[in-house]
């Protein structure tokens, strides 16, 4: 098989597996202006990856070590490793991780030369959504491209609208 052949038919396969779900990239902007990124392949929606990123993703060391421990099948409220918890036997809040969950290898984490750079490679995974932290924030950008958002205005509407509904419960 020709190498031009083979590599059409991994995009095919490649391709097949990643419409299986809503697919994220979630990066850190460095210091240099490098950003270092991870694949995500569930739940990568705003009320998905997204809110798990604005709620238990503040600190930027918590951040650092999320994407130091490269792409992963979901993300989820923590990034330790509890016993027995794998990627056939996952553990509900813990977040799995396709090297350390499941034995992978080349998985880790990318680093992009710049912006730019980050989103090409988010595309080039198929990611619905792009994640950046960037001077202790979360921003997001849907994979059409466009400027930055950043979570504040939708995430403080659900905010008090679940205050509402708690009040109105009661």
């Amino acid at each position: 098989m020709k190498t031009s052949e083979f590599r059409k038919l991994i995009r095919e396969e490649v391709k097949k597996v990643l419409n299986e779900s809503t697919r994220s990239t979630v990066g850190i902007e460095l210091p240099d202006g490098k950003i270092k990124s991870i694949y995500v392949h569930f739940d990568g929606q705003l009320r998905g990856v997204g809110k798990t990123l604005k709620d238990y993703y503040k600190d930027p060391n918590t951040v650092k070590k999320l994407i130091n421990l490269g792409n992963a099948s979901g993300l989820d409220k923590s990034i330790d490793k509890p016993k027995d918890h794998t990627y056939d036997n996952p553990i509900k809040g813990y977040s799995v991780f396709y090297g350390r969950d499941r034995g992978e290898k080349n998985v880790g984490a990318y680093t992009s030369r710049d912006e730019a750079d980050f989103t090409k490679h988010a595309k080039n995974f198929g990611a619905d959504y792009i994640y950046l932290f960037r001077d202790g924030d979360w921003l997001y950008k849907p994979r059409s491209g466009g400027f930055w958002r950043t979570f504040w205005p939708r995430y403080i509407l659900g905010k008090i609208n679940n205050i509402k509904k708690e009040k109105n419960s009661e």
